[in-house]
């Protein structure tokens, strides 16, 4: 099986793939590109954040096309203030766009995954990275105005007199937890080595079995079904 991964992200979101998707599928090995792969392989693209990524689409299917052994494609981006249903019809439209200028080329299975409203709210569902009584002045504070220990992380807006995005919002409080659990668990767009770690992807999972972060378990069933299959 062979997998493409198209991501937002120029760091973080390339390396949460890289690392989830060998937690998930041990017998894959990624490819520095799509023209690399040959069997039992992934490779993972990143395109520079919203809106270059709309312009990498139709480049992308191209790659996918021309390959001719690639089972699955994913588009994976964030949801940001616009939420996950205006985004996946914008993904929608720019994917029907980019394959008629292609010529309708045979492609296997498109898969769309948003995080609402970005990755950093997915990091968020760990529950046990919450310390039961936490010592950060600014984790005191993030806690006061949501609990994400109790609470959807995916359902928590933004104080609209301190952030402009949910997004900048969700990405404090998340650097806030982390900080307060270990002075070791440093956390930036540039160093998100907590994330990655099978144990810490193993608790997203559980929290998104529990009826919480439902953008990211559309994702990991697509990855179970894609699992069972073989």
């Amino acid at each position: 099986m062979n997998l493409y991964f198209l991501v937002e992200g120029d760091r973080t979101e390339k390396a949460v793939y890289r690392a989830w998707v060998g937690h998930t599928f041990p017998r894959l090995t990624e490819a520095a590109t799509a023209a690399a792969l040959t069997t039992n392989g992934f490779v993972v693209v990143k395109t520079g954040g919203y809106p270059a990524y709309l312009g990498r689409i139709r480049p992308a299917l191209a790659d996918i096309a021309a390959h001719g052994g690639i089972d699955h494609g994913f588009i994976c981006v964030d949801a940001e203030e616009v939420g996950r249903p205006a985004r996946l019809r914008e993904l929608r439209a720019a994917v029907a766009a980019a394959r008629a200028a292609l010529g309708e080329p045979v492609l296997p299975p498109i898969h769309l995954v948003v995080a609402e409203c970005c990755i950093e709210t997915w990091f968020l569902g760990h529950r046990d990275m919450m310390r039961p009584q936490p010592q950060d002045p600014a984790l005191i504070e993030c806690r006061r105005l949501y609990d994400v220990r109790r609470n959807d992380p995916e359902a928590m807006d933004a104080p609209r007199d301190r952030y402009r995005t949910k997004a900048a919002f969700h990405y404090d409080y998340l650097r806030a937890m982390l900080r307060d659990r270990s002075p070791t668990l440093r956390y930036s767009k540039t160093h998100c080595a907590p994330v990655l770690r099978p144990d810490y992807f193993g608790a997203l999972r559980a929290r998104a079995g529990q009826g919480h972060l439902a953008s990211l378990k559309h994702l990991l069933d697509t990855w179970h079904a894609l699992d069972e299959a073989g």
